[in-house]
């Protein structure tokens, strides 16, 4: 990209920056974090340095915290799995329209199926 812009521009000094910021947006880091095993230093995650920062909520929000608390986002997540797993409707046939843990899921069919394939709760 650098080379055929300096080719095309006849000159060394040219502006890539639409490019890096193309690159910056498209970045997967945006949305990832080091995972935040527990309250000690840098989450748990390494006992180095991170590559990105830890999130500063580290301490109330971690997997050792949550691994004890039934109502947890992870509780919650843990038993969607399980339900996905259990019903394989929910791989390919269904589309998650709305989440919200305490008022349940609501799915659109995107083919034909049996109204007791998707029936299952994700209350423990």
């Amino acid at each position: 990209m650098l080379k055929k812009r300096q080719e095309d521009q006849k000159r060394d000094d040219v502006d890539i920056s639409d490019v890096l910021l193309d690159i910056a947006r498209s970045a997967r880091d945006h949305s990832r974090v080091p995972m935040q095993w527990d309250s000690t230093a840098n989450a748990g995650f390494t006992a180095g340095t991170p590559w990105m920062r830890v999130n500063d909520d580290y301490t109330e929000w971690n997997v050792d915290k949550q691994s004890s608390d039934p109502e947890s986002p992870l509780s919650f997540y843990k038993r969607a799995l399980a339900v996905r797993k259990a019903y394989p409707a929910f791989v390919r046939r269904l589309t998650l329209l709305w989440c919200f843990p305490l008022h349940g899921l609501r799915f659109m069919a995107t083919s034909k199926m049996s109204p007791s394939a998707i029936r299952p709760s994700l209350r423990s």
